[in-house]
């Protein structure tokens, strides 16, 4: 009966990296949906989809799924490549400076040194005799 929490065991430097990057997002959208009246609706819609992509990542990487440092780095490769189409670039305002270029490179390199799982906690509950 116990009820289950949700606790993924996630390291520290992948809390903190995940962290920055929905931070970043964050401010992004925030950018995109103050200008929106500026844009078309296909690329609003195509924005939408990136966000929801890189949530879902977000997602995944928490859940430890298999899959989520490759769909992390798709990601961020896709940052580095969409703003250089020019219906996109636009959405992508940040994506032009060097700094976030470099930032994003960083990331995509963290990536294979980042490990994805915490240490094994020690069992500190009370047990009943």
């Amino acid at each position: 009966y116990p009820v289950q929490v949700y606790h993924p065991n996630v390291s520290t430097e992948l809390s903190f990296y995940t962290f920055l990057h929905f931070i970043y997002a964050v401010i992004q959208f925030s950018a995109v949906l103050k200008d929106s009246r500026n844009y078309s609706v296909l690329s609003l819609l195509l924005y939408s989809i990136i966000l929801l992509f890189t949530l879902t990542t977000f997602g995944a990487i928490f859940d430890q799924k298999k899959y989520a440092l490759n769909l992390e780095r798709i990601r961020l490769i896709s940052m580095l490549i969409l703003p250089q189409f020019t219906a996109m670039k636009s959405l992508f305002l940040f994506q032009s400076h060097l700094i976030i270029q470099i930032f994003i490179i960083l990331s995509f390199l963290a990536t294979f040194f980042i490990t994805p799982i915490a240490p094994a906690e020690k069992d500190v509950s009370i047990k009943n005799k």
